[in-house]
């Protein structure tokens, strides 16, 4: 969508994709929009701001055609259902020729959610005081948060090999906020053949990001409600991290 007048412009988008996983669950989405608006305070002033917000989720989303294409072609999908036991997931085969896991009961297994949210915010101002001289400044945040959840459960398919001992429930979170500030002078003149280009102008940027995550294991059962790191009874497991990078640059340049 673009629309405006002689002293506003605008100009705005959406876009959204989702796509399943190649397997009977899992799914990935992404939603963004972009808007961008531009006004002429003056016909030496022009004012600019863009925004863009996004989103992405992603649910049970893996690929596991390598243990698809690695698992024994021979090997049935479930043990002899006289040999089923309480527990849904230690109900399939094990590889008969090779050390391959059970790419359907990995799928069965695996429970994880992922979801991110964030904003793009860039204000500008662009001043011409005098003919051929552009001052523009800039300035940039990128922000973004984002949280994940995965639960695998107790199974035993080979007490050798192929097993859990207990369930495991864990939780991500992380965010980011990162911004840079942008000044130039850019003169340009052409006299008679010559043609001349200078710039000068300095950068700042700062880069910081946060990350907690924590697990624990043995919850009391597979319920969806006790899906969850509190839920767990034993071998607790908590970290975090977080990182700061700055860089300041002067620019120069002249072109003839």
């Amino acid at each position: 969508v673009r629309g405006g007048s002689n002293t506003f412009v605008y100009s705005m988008s959406v876009g959204y994709n989702k796509q399943d996983s190649q397997f009977y669950k899992g799914y990935s989405d992404k939603f963004n929009i972009r808007i961008n608006t531009e006004y002429n305070l003056a016909k030496w002033v022009k004012l600019g701001l863009n925004l863009a917000p996004r989103m992405n989720t992603s649910e049970g989303y893996s690929s596991l055609f390598t243990g698809a294409m690695s698992m024994d072609p021979t090997t049935p999908i479930f043990r002899p259902q006289e040999e089923w036991t309480d527990n849904p997931y230690s109900n399939y085969a094990r590889s008969h020729n090779n050390q391959s896991y059970n790419p359907v009961g990995q799928q069965d297994r695996q429970d994880s959610e992922s979801r991110s949210y964030g904003m793009m915010v860039t204000p500008s101002i662009t001043l011409t005081p005098i003919k051929n001289l552009t001052i523009l400044s800039q300035y940039n945040v990128n922000a973004g948060v984002s949280r994940s959840d995965s639960f695998s459960p107790k199974y035993d398919i080979d007490s050798a090999h192929e097993y859990a001992t207990y369930s495991t429930a864990s939780r991500g979170y992380s965010e980011s906020f990162n911004w840079s500030w942008t000044n130039t002078a850019t003169y340009m003149n052409t006299f008679g053949k010559h043609s001349v280009t200078g710039m000068l102008g300095f950068t700042a940027e700062r880069f910081s990001s946060y990350s907690n995550s924590a697990s624990q294991q043995a919850t009391p059962n597979d319920s969806e409600t006790l899906r969850e790191v509190g839920a767990g009874t034993t071998n607790m497991q908590a970290g975090g991290t977080s990182s700061h990078n700055s860089l300041v640059s002067a620019l120069a340049r002249l072109m003839y």
